[in-house]
């Protein structure tokens, strides 16, 4: 893999539905699909069986791993995902961007070939408020003669 590949993670549930074999052929498969469109796949955590906190596409249950690849071109993600949405064995991915600049803090992003744009939006600031001095002096008045 060379230095100038950014490196992603793309996390994935598989379908509940799968046995062993058919989980690990899955598995393979997203590693192909990765390594066909030019990945180079450093690390695949194999799935797991998890329980969901809710469920996905009527589903409680799923089969959770994720592969860590490096790819330098960054318009074949787009391919790596239409393929990943048509695998009818992935029911949920997601595919980020590994920073290794807050590695420490695990700190993962959205490719931007796949994020919204967001446009900022500009705080507003409040301006203090100015009051005349002979305004002040009369308001100070009108609080000593209330004590």
């Amino acid at each position: 893999m060379s230095e100038t590949a950014q490196q992603y993670e793309l996390a994935y549930h598989l379908s509940p539905a799968l046995d062993e074999a058919g989980m690990t052929a899955a598995r393979d498969e997203i590693s192909k699909i990765v390594t066909s469109h030019g990945g180079t796949v450093s690390f695949t955590r194999d799935p797991e069986k998890t329980r969901l906190s809710y469920p996905i596409k009527h589903q409680r249950q799923s089969w959770f791993g994720y592969t860590h690849f490096g790819i330098e071109d960054r318009e074949k993600l787009q391919e790596i995902d239409e393929q990943m949405r048509l695998d009818n064995n992935v029911i949920r991915y997601l595919l980020v961007v590994r920073d290794y600049r807050s590695q420490t803090q695990g700190a993962l992003r959205t490719p931007s070939a796949m994020r919204p744009h967001k446009q900022s939006i500009p705080r507003r600031q409040e301006q203090p408020s100015q009051v005349a001095p002979q305004e002040m002096e009369k308001q100070l008045e009108e609080v000593i003669e209330k004590l």
